[in-house]
């Protein structure tokens, strides 16, 4: 016969100094169907949430369940002792994850006069502040550095437009300027490139390994003139930076 228990907060091990204190939910047999089965359930949509809490005393919490306080009763990862807190995973019944705490940024650029031509290197929000479209994380400064949170391998890609191209405007490129290393886009010509109106658009992507508080910005280089390049935010999509940890 089985045995019911319904007896509520029961403490299961206590001091065990030295020792590891272990609860087995067991089923030896080798026959089809036989299971062993943890089964965590509230009483329907109006009750609490079904979720189990991993605790080191004092320090840190993450919890794992069913968040029954949100539609579609989404599976939740929490660095906090409830569902719904520090979320830092969510997965849908329909399969879709995200991740609402993994550092991701977007900005968009504005103008810039007279801002390299002579082979100045332009940091590119230096005098005039990047505009946030979303910062998840909170690690980009719209000064345009974005400091890793964490160490790990991160994704970069910038579009910058300039304009006031001049025929003495024979080198250009742009780089992703990373505490570990520098990338860039590699050596064009801006005027044989530009468009009927002087203008052209250097673009770059690339996955940076950065270190917890390494820093990484975009900047430009515009080579053999004189310094009247622009930057044109004209056209958003093509002034831009963004950004994400990848893995």
């Amino acid at each position: 016969m089985a045995v019911i228990n319904n007896s509520i907060n029961n403490t299961v091990g206590g001091s065990n100094s030295g020792s590891t204190n272990t609860l087995t939910i067991s089923n030896s047999s080798n026959t089809a169907s036989s299971i062993a089965l943890q089964n965590i359930t509230v009483g329907g949509t109006t009750a609490g949430d079904p979720f189990q809490t991993f605790t080191v005393s004092g320090t840190t919490n993450w919890s794992q369940g069913i968040d029954n306080s949100v539609t579609g009763d989404p599976f939740v990862l929490s660095a906090s002792t409830a569902l719904g807190t520090t979320n830092v995973m969510v997965a849908t019944t329909a399969g879709e994850i995200t991740k609402p705490l993994q550092p991701a940024f977007l900005a968009n650029g504005a103008d810039g006069a007279n801002v390299t031509g002579d082979g100045t290197v332009y940091v590119v929000g230096t005098s005039t502040p990047w505009t946030e479209i979303y910062d998840q994380n909170g690690d980009f400064n719209t000064n345009g550095t974005f400091t890793a949170p964490v160490t790990g391998k991160y994704f970069f890609s910038a579009n910058i437009l300039i304009s006031g191209i001049l025929v003495t405007h024979t080198e250009c490129e742009i780089r992703l300027v990373a505490s570990n290393r520098t990338e860039n886009s590699g050596l064009c010509n801006p005027y044989t490139n530009s468009d009927l109106n002087g203008s052209y658009t250097l673009q770059i992507g690339v996955l940076i390994d950065m270190d917890t508080s390494d820093t990484c910005n975009v900047s430009i280089q515009v080579e053999n003139g004189t310094k009247v390049i622009d930057l044109n935010a004209s056209f958003g999509p093509n002034l831009n930076f963004s950004g994400f940890l990848a893995c």
